[in-house]
């Protein structure tokens, strides 16, 4: 059977497998894969530490045992106020892997390309640190909240990856105007090389397949959410394309039974599926 540390090994080294081919672009898109699966690892190693699921780390105690005073009082009472206690996430130990593992791969001579990745990678990394936040709990009798103990968190991967999403659209570029790289860039934004493909067409040197054919969701119901409600706008409408329907008919077996013994009997259903494709 396998541990959480083996199964949590084989999940990173199928991420880098995968953007690997990604990372040889410098466009704004590779630069948020840089960035997602460098917080990915990060913030996966991090919760793995708290959990206890790997053998070389655990908590962060550096902080246990001082008491919230200033700007930390969470109470105006004059002896009132909270400690630091619980299980605060370890997210250095979740840096310094990330570092290993995805900086590494860069070559040992550092080129334009290689920096651009690692300052993407810090980027990711340094969204997971920024992410981390007080959670308290309260302790008392009768349910009173006499003091708190208190411990610093990361919040969850989605918000994380939330914050990713809106740097990429604030990305900046590392090429001046003048159509020379720029030496020096200091900037929490991601940043990137070369201008973006239109994704909407076919780019045979890529391997990139374009939209046309694409099939798209229209879903309903109270549960779809915006951005699958504008599944077949983003890939066909905005790229030019119209919206074929195709419906097909499925066979399956439903109202299944069980006869003692030992049988099961099923009817045949046939059902309408409704397919959307981009032409």
């Amino acid at each position: 059977m396998k541990t959480p540390t083996v199964d949590l090994c084989i999940s990173l080294n199928v991420v880098l497998t995968c953007c690997r081919r990604g990372w040889q672009t410098s466009t704004r898109e590779a630069a948020f894969v840089m960035a997602v699966t460098a917080a990915g690892i990060t913030h996966s190693v991090t919760k793995s530490c708290s959990r206890g699921e790997l053998d070389n780390c655990g908590c962060d105690h550096s902080l246990q045992g001082h008491s919230g005073q200033g700007e930390f009082m969470c109470y105006k009472g004059h002896d009132e106020g909270w400690l630091w206690g619980g299980c605060s996430d370890l997210v250095t130990h979740g840096e310094n892997v990330t570092v290993k593992l995805l900086d590494s791969t860069e070559p040992s001579k550092m080129d334009w390309r290689a920096l651009v990745n690692l300052h993407n990678s810090a980027v990711g990394r340094t969204a997971v640190r920024a992410s981390l936040q007080r959670r308290c709990k309260c302790h008392g009798l009768s349910g009173s909240c006499t003091t708190k103990t208190c411990w610093m968190q990361v919040s969850n991967f989605q918000e994380i990856a939330k914050d990713l999403r809106r740097k990429y659209d604030k990305a900046v570029s590392a090429v001046g105007s003048s159509g020379n790289l720029i030496s020096e860039y200091n900037t929490p934004q991601l940043v990137y090389m070369e201008e973006s493909p239109d994704y909407c067409l076919e780019n045979n040197s890529t391997g990139w397949p374009g939209t046309r054919g694409r099939s798209c969701s229209k879903p309903v119901g109270d549960s779809v959410t915006p951005k699958e409600r504008r599944s077949c706008r983003n890939l066909c409408h905005d790229c030019g394309y119209r919206v074929r329907r195709n419906r097909r008919y499925v066979t399956k077996h439903c109202n299944c039974s069980f006869k003692w013994c030992c049988e099961v009997t099923c009817d045949t259903c046939t059902t309408a599926v409704e397919e959307h494709y981009c032409e």
